[in-house]
C-alpha cells in the first residue's frame, strides 16, 4: 500500500479512533519502515504478533485448501515452511511495543 492511503487513513483518524495497518511485517526493515512512518504522522506504533507454530501453520493452511474460502490463498506445505523460515521474529530492540498472541 502506497502513502496515499496511509495519509487519508491517518488524517481521517485524527483525534479519534485508533489505525489498524493489517499489512505483513515479517521483517525488521518493514516493520521499522512502518513504525517511523506513524511516529512521523503523530501516531504510536503498536506491533501485534500472532506467534503461530509452524506444525499449526501447516494444519490451517491444508484446512483452508480444502475448505477454499474465497478470500484465502492457497500454499503448499513448502511455501508455509518457505515463509515461516523467512519470518524474522520481533524483538525488543526495535522499539516498538510488542503484543505476542499465542
Amino acid at each position: 500500500m502506497q502513502g496515499p492511503a496511509l495519509d487519508g487513513g491517518v488524517a481521517g483518524s485524527r483525534g479519534r479512533d485508533d489505525v489498524v495497518l493489517d499489512w505483513n511485517q515479517w521483517s525488521r526493515r518493514r516493520r521499522t519502515f512502518w513504525k517511523e512512518r506513524a511516529n512521523r504522522a503523530g501516531y504510536e506504533a503498536l506491533l501485534h504478533h500472532i506467534a503461530t507454530p509452524l506444525d499449526a501453520a501447516l494444519a490451517r493452511s491444508r484446512a483452508r485448501s480444502i475448505n477454499k474460502p474465497a478470500w484465502a490463498h492457497n500454499l503448499a506445505d513448502d511455501d508455509v515452511r518457505h515463509l515461516a523460515n523467512i519470518f524474522e521474529a520481533p524483538a525488543d530492540d526495535e522499539g516498538l511495543p510488542i503484543l505476542t498472541v499465542g
